[in-house]
């Protein structure tokens, strides 16, 4: 016999499944679903499902793009609960009424979320601060209803119907894992001090104070920010801000977010954006992207192959980015990305909007049955809406510039001469030693070759591309051995009785050893 907490759970799903099939009758999806009508019965079923729908919107590896769009108007604001029902979270959190904890507290909302709202208030200490309170009950109902579609994708078997290309119930724990995650507002409180940490050197960029003691898992206090929305054009430049030296500060702390932090702001949207005494002010942290030191130097490496139009190596830093299933069709995504790169291609530099471009080559990778990390889909998200900030703000402004122009400078900062040059003299050295070889094997090839027995074997399997892969590669293949000459070279000068200028070099020593560098720094980075 089933306790009574089993048939309560039993009887209240019972109920959510009839609710929920009422609003896609009244919605009308029996007759087909569009991207509006999945918005509308998201929005009937209340806050939870707003704020999995507005997590959806940044997965265009599961979703097109039409859907994207559309799920991503769930971020204006929702209809507020009543100041009674979010006094009781407040006074449950702290253990006595609100009176005891602040000298004043506006009872009407300045924003309303899925998620939280938000109230003006004042310290005992006289401090002005925003008090970000979670709706009653929200965690658990975000639970319940993704337990919910779980026993629903079970029970008509939706990942068979999916063909296998996604694993449902898998994206289903990772929204849950993100919605329990934006639900802790002690984690959020730490993603604002762990972001000010790594920014404290930059002095343009700022994150409002966290009241640590006044900061539950459902309240969090900061400081008010009084400053200007990064949209409101006409204020910015009434104040006197220059309006393309904001945009693009803003894009490279966010190229530095992603590539050097690996920990970045992931709805960087212009309500969580301001100006304040000559500062950005980044708000609202309680979704974040972490990427590791793998995936930012394999997007590094993405960025430099769109670049360069080099779609066998995009195919091939596609599947190590990506989980890629075993029966894929190398030739086929090969010819994929070379098109979409075509497409780009065509496109000037500075216009390529690079949010879109990950989004596409993430939904390519998806059609391919290539699952994505929850820092890449998060990234894409990211720079696609920081784009349409920079497109209000300072058209001009190409994201994708700048960052090949903080990579190139990040390359260039990296190198550790004395270190690069060790290394190198080890390669020479090693190539040296196999060079002993190098007579008796030549001397056994032509013999062969006057016999008639030597071959040389080419399989073409990928056609004109891996033909232009080819030809790439000798060509760095070339530019390493020239290089590796040129030190050897540069090494042997060391012992002339040529004058020394520096270091106890000579100039045709530099020279070499300058010259050498400089190609081994263009064969890495390519």
């Amino acid at each position: 016999m089933r306790n009574d907490g089993t048939e309560t759970s039993a009887r209240s799903n019972h109920a959510r499944i009839h609710e929920i099939l009422g609003i896609l009758v009244r919605r009308g999806v029996l007759s087909g679903m569009t991207p509006e009508k999945l918005r509308l019965v998201i929005e009937d079923m209340g806050p939870g499902f707003v704020k999995l729908g507005q997590m959806l919107s940044m997965r265009r590896d599961i979703l097109s793009a039409e859907y994207c769009e559309e799920l991503s108007r769930l971020r204006t604001d929702v209809r507020s609960l009543d100041f009674d029902a979010m006094r009781g979270v407040i006074e449950e959190e702290y253990g006595v009424p609100i009176e005891r904890r602040f000298s004043s507290f506006t009872e009407e909302p300045v924003g309303s979320a899925s998620i939280a709202q938000v109230y003006p208030a004042v310290t005992n200490g006289g401090s002005r601060v925003v008090v970000k309170v979670q709706r009653p009950g929200i965690r658990d109902a975000m639970r319940g209803d993704i337990e919910l579609l779980k026993r629903l994708t079970r029970l008509l078997s939706l990942n068979r119907r999916t063909g296998g290309v996604f694993d449902i119930e898998e994206i289903l724990d990772e929204l849950l894992f993100a919605a329990e995650q934006e639900t802790d507002f002690i984690r959020e409180a730490d993603n604002m001090r762990e972001f000010a940490e790594l920014n404290r050197d930059v002095h343009y960029i700022a994150v409002p104070k966290v009241y640590k003691s006044l900061t539950t898992q459902r309240v969090i206090v900061m400081e008010q920010v009084d400053g200007i929305k990064i949209d409101n054009r006409r204020e910015l430049i009434e104040a006197g801000y220059d309006l393309k030296e904001i945009g693009h500060k803003l894009a490279s702390n966010y190229i530095k977010q992603m590539f050097t932090d690996g920990f970045f702001h992931a709805d960087p949207h212009p309500g969580n954006l301001y100006i304040r005494d000559g500062q950005i002010v980044y708000i609202d942290m309680g979704m974040m992207g972490r990427l590791s030191e793998r995936d930012r130097r394999l997007f590094r490496s993405a960025v430099f192959a769109i670049v360069e139009n080099d779609a066998a190596e995009l195919k091939n830093l596609l599947l190590l980015m990506g989980t890629a299933p075993n029966d894929i069709d190398h030739s086929k995504l090969l010819s994929d990305v070379g098109a979409l790169l075509s497409r780009y291609a065509a496109i000037d530099m500075g216009s390529i909007n690079v949010g879109q471009a990950v989004e596409d080559f993430v939904m390519m990778a998806g059609s391919y049955g290539i699952t994505m990390s929850r820092g890449i889909t998060l990234m894409g998200r990211g720079l696609l809406t920081l784009e349409g900030v920079l497109a209000q703000l300072s058209p001009d402004i190409s994201i994708l510039n700048v960052a090949a122009e903080y990579m190139q400078s990040d390359i260039i900062k990296d190198i550790d001469v004395r270190k690069t040059l060790m290394s190198l003299a080890k390669s020479a050295y090693y190539t040296l030693k196999k060079a002993e070889g190098i007579p008796v094997n030549t001397a056994e090839l032509l013999r062969l070759a006057l016999m008639g027995e030597a071959k040389i074997n080419i399989k073409n399997t990928e056609g004109e591309e891996y033909r232009r892969e080819i030809s790439r590669g000798s060509g760095r293949i070339a530019a390493a051995v020239a290089a590796a000459g040129l030190f050897i070279a540069a090494s042997i000068l060391c012992f002339s009785p040529l004058p020394a200028v520096l270091w106890g070099m000579s100039v045709p020593t530099l020279v070499g050893y300058a010259m050498a560098l400089l190609l081994m720094i263009r064969v890495i980075r390519r």
